[in-house]
């Protein structure tokens, strides 16, 4: 008698406990999306030029899979936003167009937000041509091309997060 009851709890609780495993599993993915959603450009940096502060909206690439696809495969980005790469650690880098259908500047800057070197109007899709920074940094931001020009951004400017 106790067998049959016991089986016919079983039959209501399994269902429940898969039920309660099927909305957890998907909360999850919501989250998680909304989560990757909003890390684009949730954050704001600025650039300490010798004429303004220059404000740009920025994603953040601080994973190893984030910095390999960087700005790959997009066709536009808005005028005062930019992708800063966060190295693991300070060191000379470089960067390649592979996929890359918008041409850029890319922004090396030191582990003391300033910045070292700027690769200006890169050309894009390709992989012929590396864009390397001079000396050892910690950041790269990359921003439309022109940006730095039309700015007034220069080698020796501080940023801000």
């Amino acid at each position: 008698m106790s067998l049959v009851k016991n089986l016919k709890e079983h039959k209501t609780i399994i269902p429940l406990i898969l039920s309660v495993l099927i909305i957890s599993a998907c909360l999850l993915i919501i989250l998680y999306l909304r989560s990757d959603a909003s890390k684009e450009q949730e954050n704001t940096l600025i650039i300490k030029t010798t004429k303004e502060d220059i404000e740009i909206k920025i994603e953040t690439a601080d994973t190893a899979s984030e910095r390999s696809r960087g700005l790959m495969y997009r066709d536009s980005l808005c005028e005062s936003c930019g992708m800063l790469f966060i190295l693991d650690s300070e060191m000379i880098t470089s960067f390649w167009m592979k996929n890359t259908y918008i041409s850029l500047d890319i922004i090396f800057i030191d582990s003391n937000m300033q910045i070292v070197h700027i690769a200006k109007n890169t050309k894009t899709n390709q992989i012929e041509k590396t864009y390397s920074s001079v000396y050892p940094v910690k950041y790269v931001l990359e921003v439309n091309a022109n940006f730095c020009l039309n700015n007034g951004i220069e080698i020796g400017d501080n940023l801000e997060l």
